[in-house]
């Protein structure tokens, strides 16, 4: 296994370059500040990762092991076998079974589970899966005897060590395209420098490690670290390229296990998309066992989801510098809340970060986001419980005997949820929590929950033609989605305190998330208003051309010898 080595000190890279013919290649030199001599890099690549060891494995990318396995209770039994990895699942072939058949084999047996199999590959690397089932055993016959080969499927992959089934981990690092550039963080620095009279000039492309931000948060009992890193390959007969990386650091105050640092990062991530206006999943994950410090790399197959597009802070729908709260209150404050409404925050991420959706689905799956907000963060009925077991029984002893039973008890369970808020009244709370400045921008022109939203989810639900005429369709629905959008990310940054006039600031940014709600409000009001600004993008003025013009032709220039 290639090592990726830690390093706290600057690298500075000399690229001297000449328009003359004197130098036939250019010298790349590293350099270390403090240290009295120059190293010249050779032909050979060259990788240096600053602060965090930079990982080698994407979660994105397959790839395949040939390897040999066994189970840690049973180590002296060793099998061969071919290990696949896919964003979306791992295979293990393995040329013979564990545990050999012995009597029936039917559909209804149970399946073979294994907590953790260790396993070496042929390129010198350890091993594990955690939390594998036999997808398959075979049985064939031949000169060769009897074979039994097993498939074996997973979805955790740990490349760099043998860990236990029920292991507990010191930190998880999850390295994010976009964060950096979200954190504000330059690790790479670049300066030209052009000596007087001389045709050469040097280029200083400077890696510098950041210093990480440490947030803490009480709840999880736990500290995130912040940080940016960089990786190089250099070829001083090709190349010299750098990698940059933000990351995030996991760190309880004591061992935990692989889910609880899932269920942490599932919470900052919903964070970040939120803060983003795009997708920003982890690319690589590696891990700390908790008696070492050395480092392993994890795999887990997890839902595609398109890396940050975003590559500078004003692409960010909400750029850290909008708000006036520092990292480590937003962070604190977001995880003392979000629990109230975390699985309406998993639909919003699942939502937001999905490509490719049918707009019904997506109405419909945006107002179930904010619904089940409404209901994590209000109470959500029209009376207390008691006043209302007056009205229900009321209401229930009020039925006809002469109704079929079924047709009871479907009066019955709509009288049970009586109680609830309507729909209608649920989003109007929440849009009284963004203010005027942000509810105009959300909503149009009305400034109000638009009826049609609600008329739309019902047919939707229960095709109830009666709703139809104010059931929204093509361009229309897709407005809607849009404003839903924006209305959903309003909210949950509401809950890690940002405030409305720093959200109204993201609304009227330049990010492409803002632009979209731009355009739908520039068309709309238009629409309403034809003395509105309707948005010209330039403007094309064509004058008729003579007969005089027609019959001129340009002269032809030809430059001088």
């Amino acid at each position: 296994m290639a090592a990726c080595h830690e390093s706290h000190s600057s690298a500075i890279f000399l690229i001297k370059r000449s328009s003359s013919a004197h130098t036939p290649y250019p010298s790349f030199q590293r350099t270390a500040p403090a240290a009295a001599e120059t190293r010249t890099l050779g032909v050979q690549d060259h990788r240096h990762s600053t602060r965090q060891p930079m990982p080698r494995l994407p979660l994105h990318e397959e790839f395949t092991r040939h390897s040999e396995w066994y189970q840690p209770d049973r180590p002296h039994i060793h099998v061969p076998g071919s290990l696949a990895f896919s964003p979306d699942h791992i295979r293990l072939d393995l040329n013979d079974a564990f545990s050999a058949i012995d009597g029936d084999v039917s559909i209804a047996d149970p399946v073979t589970t294994y907590p953790a199999l260790h396993g070496a590959s042929t390129k010198g690397e350890l091993l594990t899966l955690l939390r594998a089932a036999r997808a398959s055993v075979g049985l064939s016959f031949g000169p060769a005897g009897v074979r039994q080969p097993e498939t074996v499927t997973s979805s955790w992959l740990v490349v760099g060590a043998h860990v236990r089934a029920d292991e507990t981990y010191r930190s998880l690092t999850f390295f994010i395209p976009g964060l950096a550039a979200w954190l504000g963080q330059t690790p790479i620095n670049c300066s030209y420098v052009h000596a007087e009279g001389e045709q050469a000039y040097s280029e200083h492309i400077v890696r510098t490690p950041q210093k990480p931000e440490a947030t803490r948060v009480d709840t999880s009992s736990m500290t995130v670290r912040w940080g940016a890193g960089t990786s190089s390959s250099i070829n001083v007969f090709e190349r010299v390229h750098i990698d940059v990386l933000g990351w995030i650091e996991i760190v309880p105050d004591h061992p935990q296990s692989l889910e609880w640092f899932f269920e942490q990062y599932e919470k900052l991530s919903a964070m970040l998309t939120i803060l983003a206006g795009d997708s920003i999943p982890a690319e690589s994950i590696t891990l700390r066992l908790t008696d070492s410090d050395y480092s392993a790399e994890l795999l887990v197959c997890m839902k595609p989801a398109k890396y940050c597009r975003l590559r500078h802070p004003g692409d960010f729908y909400f750029p850290r510098n909008f708000t006036k709260i520092p990292l480590s209150e937003l962070v604190q404050r977001w995880f003392q809340e979000i629990d109230s409404v975390l699985v309406p925050s998993q639909l919003a991420v699942s939502t937001l970060n999905s490509s490719g959706l049918w707009l019904h689905v997506k109405f419909l799956s945006l107002i179930q986001v904010l619904e089940g907000f409404h209901r994590g963060r209000f109470a959500g009925e029209y009376l207390d419980a008691e006043a209302y077991d007056a009205i229900k029984a009321a209401l229930n002893s009020a039925l006809p005997k002469t109704l079929a039973s079924d047709h009871k008890d479907s009066l019955r369970s709509r009288i049970r949820y009586g109680n609830q808020l309507s729909l209608s009244r649920r989003l109007t709370e929440l849009a009284s929590l963004l203010g005027d400045d942000v509810s105009i921008r959300v909503f149009g022109v009305s400034t109000k929950i638009p009826r049609a939203w609600i008329d739309t989810r019902n047919y939707f639900t229960h095709w109830d033609k009666d709703l139809l005429s104010n059931t929204l369709e093509g361009q229309a629905l897709y407005n809607a989605t849009v404003r839903m959008e924006h209305f959903v990310r309003a909210l949950f940054l509401t809950l890690s305190g940002v405030e409305c006039t720093e959200i109204t600031k993201a609304i009227d940014h330049t990010s492409q998330c803002a632009q979209q709600l731009a355009q739908v409000n520039i068309i709309e009001r238009h629409k309403a208003d034809p003395s509105q600004p309707k948005g010209t993008l330039y403007t094309v003025r064509t004058k008729p051309v003579t007969d005089n013009q027609q019959s001129q032709k340009p002269e032809r220039s030809i430059p001088p010898e």
